[in-house]
């Protein structure tokens, strides 16, 4: 696919909604921005109306449509605090779309964690055909696994596969011990795994995706400075030799062209 024209905007907060646990929904005024951004790709948001913090944030897509940008942001530091806290109306600066999408296939199998989910939903959202989509979605707890309810009507409840560290939601254990089972057990599907979530998470998927001979794509949640490349503070080890930025080059590689074993 050919890549994304970048816009930078102002973007104005629509609609900010509280999930608990200290997420939140934001929904901004994105005029073109929105239009063009796909599945895996990601923005940078300026954090605040002044210069401190100085850095905007990277945030993967949950939805776009229209003029309107839909992003899920935990609150973890100043910046994101910021964000969570803006007021409707309230305006801020808006870099995107950035990055690699993940490629559309039907049978295709998500693996999430935590709100690592969001690209994954913005790719069953833009999906021709979700209902052929499988999901594992793992969290530490109940009340980490996001928008259930939306998942609920997108999927086949056949197809929503949910795991929690304590039990509190579905399986007990870790997303990757179903998703090995699912795999195993339907050996001539030939729809990729991708995956976004925790670093451990991804490389035992892709692990688990190689030994079933399907490919894999991970979207790599690497801290961001620009989204240009000029930073480097979002490399990562490629099995081509050295380093490559995953603002650029991704987020979303191939999971055979990752060097797993540097992270």
């Amino acid at each position: 696919m050919m890549p994304q024209m970048k816009k930078i905007l102002k973007g104005n907060l629509l609609r900010r909604t509280g999930l608990g646990g200290g997420y939140h929904l934001l929904e901004f005024t994105a005029p073109g921005l929105a239009g063009e951004a796909g599945p895996g790709q990601f923005v940078m948001v300026r954090a605040g109306s002044t210069h401190h913090p100085l850095l905007s944030r990277p945030f993967s897509i949950l939805w776009a449509e229209g003029d309107t940008l839909h992003l899920l942001v935990k609150a973890v530091g100043e910046g994101t605090r910021l964000l969570t806290t803006m007021g409707e109306g309230e305006a801020t600066l808006v870099l995107g779309p950035l990055g690699a999408e993940f490629p559309l296939a039907d049978g295709a199998v998500l693996v999430a964690g935590g709100y690592g989910m969001a690209p994954l939903y913005f790719y069953a959202r833009r999906h021709r055909c979700p209902a052929s989509l499988h999901l594992f979605y793992g969290a530490r707890t109940a009340q980490h696994l996001l928008l259930l309810d939306r998942w609920r009507a997108l999927l086949p409840e056949a197809h929503l596969h949910f795991v929690t560290e304590d039990g509190s939601l579905g399986e007990k254990g870790l997303v990757t011990a179903p998703l090995e089972r699912f795999l195993k057990a339907n050996p001539a599907a030939a729809g990729p795994v991708l995956a976004c979530g925790p670093t451990p998470m991804m490389k035992a998927s892709a692990a688990i995706a190689r030994a079933a001979d399907r490919p894999c794509y991970v979207s790599m949640d690497e801290p961001m400075a620009c989204g240009f490349g000029i930073c480097l503070g979002c490399v990562v080890p490629a099995t081509a030799g050295g380093y490559v930025c995953s603002c650029t080059k991704g987020p979303v590689f191939d999971a055979a062209a990752i060097r797993w074993e540097a992270l």
